[in-house]
């Protein structure tokens, strides 16, 4: 199992939900080495893992970030795997 020394776990209380995606759009961004990416959208996904597993097999040695889109006024992006290059 991984590293969760830096991460913080808490239990809830699931009836603090007030929404739900059931089956989310997913972004995935391909990074070349000077990081530029080519991006794509994917729906239909039962889940993240299909999206990851689509996305190692169509790397093509690039790395690669995936995010999950969010419903709202325009599109918000949360990063479920990956990393961004153009971040710090």
């Amino acid at each position: 199992m991984g590293d969760t020394s830096r991460v913080e776990i808490a239990r809830v209380d699931p009836r603090d939900e007030t929404w739900e995606v059931d089956l989310p759009l997913y972004r995935v961004y391909f990074w070349d080495a000077e990081a530029r990416s080519d991006e794509y959208e994917l729906s239909g996904a039962e889940d993240v893992t299909e999206i990851i597993r689509w996305a190692e097999s169509d790397s093509d040695g690039r790395s690669f970030t995936v995010y999950a889109c969010v419903p709202g006024d325009g599109v918000g992006l949360v990063r479920v795997a990956g990393t961004d290059p153009t971040r710090s």
